[in-house]
């Protein structure tokens, strides 16, 4: 879904994984996913059915003006063979949050995979989710594209799960020889 669009259970409503081999939700532009409603209990279930081989849950969230929000997100695959994958992919600005009141990760076989892609981010830290409860630890296998990072998770202190982007060496080096090159030009006018 992209540009202004719409996505929206309301009074409680719960948006379930399917039984399908693969399902997928990417968001980007300023659509809107809103699982809240007015119960504010709605949750999002990426985890698969027992014994249903091979499921994969995939949810993205391209750029900064996505709005995404659940009451809560079971963000883990029930079976060793299905998957649950969160994808963020930043824009010059940074990244859209994920505001949910329960972050599971401790359910199923395994949490979800996160995968962040960093193209076009200088340094500094980027909250990716935002959490009333974190429920397990880490998800099951982080990736980081196209830059460098880590990830907090903020439990028992931000209730935010954020990302600090860390230039590549070869961008250091680039600004430190663009700076060298900078004060020889200086040093030669004096």
């Amino acid at each position: 879904m992209s540009g202004s669009g719409t996505l929206q259970a309301l009074n409680g409503g719960v948006f379930v994984h399917t039984s399908l081999g693969e399902a997928s939700l990417s968001l980007s532009g300023s659509a809107t996913f809103d699982l809240v409603g007015a119960s504010a209990s709605s949750t999002w279930d990426m985890a698969g059915d027992t014994g249903i081989a091979g499921l994969s849950h995939t949810f993205t969230l391209s750029g900064s003006s996505v709005t995404a929000e659940a009451g809560g997100l079971n963000a883990y695959a029930t079976d060793s063979d299905q998957q649950a994958l969160i994808k963020f992919i930043a824009d010059g600005s940074g990244f859209s949050t994920f505001s949910v009141g329960t972050l599971n990760l401790s359910g199923g076989a395994k949490a979800a995979d996160l995968e962040v892609d960093v193209a076009g981010l200088g340094a500094g830290t980027y909250d990716l989710f935002s959490y009333t409860t974190l429920s397990g630890s880490a998800f099951n296998s982080v990736t980081i594209l196209n830059g460098n990072g880590t990830i907090d998770y903020g439990a028992g202190s931000s209730d935010t799960v954020s990302i600090t982007v860390v230039p590549e060496p070869s961008t250091l080096a680039l600004f430190g020889m663009a700076g060298a090159a900078a004060l020889m030009a200086f040093r030669r006018r004096r």
